[in-house]
């Protein structure tokens, strides 16, 4: 939507309308015709300004592109393209200022970023872009851009609102789980701090040979051996067991006044989050995840971008509510092997849950406890000034 277009008064336009009135009351008083010249010759510029700040934003067009998502901690790119669409008459000296603000927060409590523009040719288009580290997670909007011109003189100013509302989901910051979630996962395992060859029927390394059997196919034959012992016999492979991980995310609101809760909260989704990411980035296995807060949410799949792209949209504004409930633990917990143990990632400690039906004995994270850091180590945020770079909002 188009705002109305305004034309303003700058402190230097008011410096020298002062020195024009006084020149003017001056010749009036004094009845010199040569100050009323030149009082004349002053005010020429003045409304030449005037006539050029009117028409330099007329049939501009502006667009903002930016990603719909990201993590807290990561450099936000957001590109301003500003189109003119006259025929002749280019537009010169082009302020863009732009705002971002968390949902239901005033956007003017918000410093803006301004960028400059200073030639956009008859109908063409001139782009610039600027990058904000944004250190919470959340649900962010950037609602209205304003372009403002002072050019030539700098005596008005000209200003044309733009209002183009767009949303932008914050997921939790992505770290870096260190040895100790390593040894966590592997204390997990029954008794094997290794992966098993099994025999299976899928093609893969070599592993030894076996007797012919029903069903095997011609490719798998190894000639060699069968010309050699009188009876077919068959190559046989090696199939690395497939991890299942099984991760619940327990979001419990304690309702602490001092507000440690809320930092339990961050820490507790921040880690989930590196886990869900950490386990996209390797091939196989199957994840098993619950995040309980004031809803539950389960997904029972291999890990791939679509799920954590799913999972960082929800953690972007999921708030703790009661925490997991025994119906859903138990759904959870039938499509677990034997020899997998679930991995607890809570604001609250195992007492202060009550009485889950573990089944099993599974490893239990407290992070409103300081030993939950020894798991995850999070980069310190930097900006790059060269790339035009905010201070985090």
């Amino acid at each position: 939507m188009l705002a109305r277009r305004r034309v303003s008064v700058t402190p230097e336009g008011w410096y020298f309308l002062f020195v024009v009135v006084f020149i003017i009351c001056a010749a009036v008083m004094r009845e010199v015709n040569v100050l009323v010249i030149l009082a004349g010759m002053l005010l020429g510029p003045w409304l030449l300004h005037w006539r050029l700040a009117g028409a330099s934003l007329r049939q501009l067009r502006v667009e903002r592109r930016l990603p719909q998502l990201t993590t807290a901690g990561q450099s936000v790119p957001v590109q301003i393209t500003v189109y003119n669409q006259r025929r002749r008459r280019g537009s010169w000296c082009i302020t863009v200022e732009d705002r971002i603000c968390p949902v239901g927060q005033p956007s003017r409590q918000q410093q803006p970023i301004q960028m400059l523009i200073p030639y956009v040719a008859a109908g063409s288009s001139a782009s610039s872009h600027y990058h904000w580290m944004i250190d919470q997670r959340g649900e962010y909007e950037l609602s209205q851009i304003q372009l403002q011109t002072r050019f030539p003189f700098g005596l008005l100013q000209s200003r044309l609102g733009f209002s183009q509302p767009q949303k932008l989901l914050v997921g939790p910051q992505v770290g870096e789980l260190t040895s100790a979630w390593d040894r966590l996962l592997e204390s997990d395992r029954t008794g094997e701090h290794h992966a098993r060859p099994l025999a299976g029927r899928t093609d893969g390394d070599y592993y030894a040979i076996r007797p012919w059997r029903t069903g095997d196919s011609r490719r798998w034959i190894h000639w060699r051996s069968t010309a050699r012992l009188g009876k077919p016999v068959v190559k046989q492979f090696e199939r690395q067991e497939q991890r299942q991980l099984f991760l619940l995310l327990d979001l419990a609101d304690d309702a602490d006044p001092a507000g440690s809760n809320q930092l339990s909260v961050e820490l507790a989704a921040s880690l989930a989050m590196t886990v869900v990411h950490t386990a996209c980035r390797q091939p196989g296995g199957q994840l098993l995840l619950t995040i309980a807060g004031q809803q539950v949410h389960n997904w029972s799949t291999a890990p791939s971008r679509m799920l954590m792209e799913e999972v960082a949209s929800l953690l972007a504004t999921i708030q703790p509510g009661a925490g997991i409930s025994q119906p859903g633990w138990q759904q959870q917990l039938a499509g677990l092997r034997a020899d997998v143990l679930p991995v607890v990632i809570s604001t609250r400690s195992q007492h202060a849950a009550g009485e889950l039906p573990l089944g099993v004995a599974g490893s239990w994270i407290d992070c409103s406890h300081p030993d939950a850091w020894h798991y995850l180590r999070l980069a310190p945020h930097r900006l790059d000034p060269a790339a035009g770079e905010k201070l985090p909002v």
